[in-house]
């Protein structure tokens, strides 16, 4: 048969069809993964707050508050009482004018310039408030521009900055974090806290303070200590994100599932390619020679046929190192005995058929009987045991990397059951991070099965006749 004729027949078959429809989503999947999402979703990444469930499940929860800044970079009120002088000029608070460093930012200046006054401390905050119309959020994060500048004898040690954040009812002030400036950058820095989101209740006024303490450890100092705070906010995130929602770490799960396509793909395509190959060089001269060199190669499959599989698999990754590289060479190597064994027996067949008898009597070689006579026929068992190759090794690899010994810092579909399973993804109901690697999994394998299925039927003329 042709190939036109050998495709026709395949797609007759519905079984085939179907599994081709599915690779090809796959494969289209796995070339769109960067377009979806530009950045590789690594766990260190992080989009929302953890264990968020899929934005369409937001229609059963109208009180959910909505992903956004519930305080775009506030005006502060700045209350004197609330500030501890030195002296009466040793601190002011104010907006930096138009034309000065940093125009419109709240600037704190501290300026020391009698070298008689004792040591001491300036302490003192500036503050907000506003009202929480939601339920509480899934996560706070609070995000600001921060610039300091130092003058004379007066520098990172002499500073203490902190914010917190309180709410009405008798609550107390919250700390969020208190560096020394070094610690900070001046640039937007994202100050997450997951231990304040209860504070956020519905109908409560919340209050959000930024400290000041300017720390005078020896006497005859003099100098200057300039804050500019800018571009300010609170932002409250949603209890639920995305399509798929996020993972224990807070990324987007469809973007680590469309990543994790294109890894499964190629360890089920190359292991299979690799087991088959070899099982099939096995299979042939085996079958061909007989004797002592099948009775030998023989021995050697019922070897590797016997031993625990996935214990070996473990051991060779645990030894080795579970790259990707590893779980290909060790699917690829522990893999083809079963093939092998298939091929022998067709080889036993066909090498006594008259068109060998007569390649032999026209002098051929045996590499040229072997591979370019007797392989053309049994090449149909080949292509139906690299179908379903590739789905056992796709599964074989989940397996592992559900295991821990899938290849580090690379996101596949084994690897999220994985993480889901460490962080208790299943405990929290977060079915979500496990269902969809799951059916992708099964959905993967599935076509390879359903198209090995379809190229035996194409393949064989009995079976096609029974349809």
């Amino acid at each position: 048969m042709g190939t036109r004729e050998v495709l026709r027949e395949f797609l007759r078959v519905k079984h085939g069809a179907v599994g081709l429809a599915i690779l090809i989503f796959f494969l289209l999947f796995a070339l769109a993964a960067p377009i979806i999402s530009p950045e590789y979703p690594s766990r260190l990444r992080r989009d929302g707050p953890n264990y968020c469930a899929p934005a369409w499940l937001r229609v059963f929860d109208p009180d959910d508050p909505p992903t956004h800044q519930v305080l775009p970079n506030p005006s502060f009120e700045v209350d004197t009482s609330g500030w501890t002088y030195l002296g009466a000029d040793a601190i002011t608070v104010k907006h930096a004018p138009e034309g000065s460093k940093n125009p419109g930012s709240l600037l704190i200046e501290f300026m020391d310039d009698d070298p008689e006054r004792a040591p001491g401390l300036v302490a003192g905050h500036v503050e907000t408030a506003f009202e929480w119309k939601w339920k509480a959020p899934a996560d706070v994060r609070i995000e600001m521009i921060l610039k300091y500048d130092f003058e004379g004898d007066y520098s990172h040690r002499n500073l203490a900055l902190g914010i917190e954040v309180a709410s009405a009812g008798g609550r107390a002030w919250r700390p969020i974090h208190a560096p020394y400036p070094e610690n900070w950058s001046a640039v937007r820095r994202g100050l997450t806290s997951i231990e304040i989101h209860h504070i956020f209740e519905k109908g409560q006024e919340v209050g959000f303070r930024f400290k000041v303490q300017i720390l005078e450890h020896e006497p005859e100092t003099t100098g200057s200590i300039k804050i500019w705070i800018d571009d300010c906010s609170v932002v409250a995130f949603s209890h639920y994100y995305g399509l798929l929602g996020t993972s224990e770490s807070g990324v987007d799960v469809l973007h680590q599932l469309a990543w994790g396509t294109y890894p499964s793909l190629l360890v089920g395509i190359t292991a299979a390619l690799f087991a088959v190959s070899l099982g099939a060089i096995v299979g042939l001269t085996a079958g061909y020679y007989g004797a002592a060199i099948d009775e030998l190669l023989m021995r050697v499959v019922d070897f590797i046929i016997i031993l625990p599989g996935l214990v070996l698999y473990l051991l060779l990754l645990a030894i080795f190192g579970p790259t990707l590289e590893n779980i290909i060479l060790v699917l690829g190597l522990l893999g083809w005995a079963a093939i092998s064994r298939v091929i022998r027996s067709q080889v036993l067949s066909e090498r006594e058929k008259p068109y060998v008898e007569a390649a032999r009597a026209a002098g051929a070689s045996d590499f040229y009987i072997i591979f370019r006579t007797i392989l053309p026929n049994v090449m149909p068992i080949v292509f139906v045991y690299l179908a379903l190759g590739v789905g056992i090794a796709i599964l074989t690899e989940a397996a592992l990397s559900f295991l821990g010994f899938g290849p580090y810092g690379l996101v596949t579909w084994g690897k999220m059951l994985e993480w889901a399973r460490v962080s208790g993804g299943v405990a929290r109901g977060a079915w979500w991070y496990v269902v969809p690697p799951g059916l992708c999994i099964a959905a993967l394998s599935m076509s390879f099965i359903f198209m090995g299925y379809a190229l035996d039927i194409a393949l064989n003329p009995r079976l096609r006749g029974r349809r």
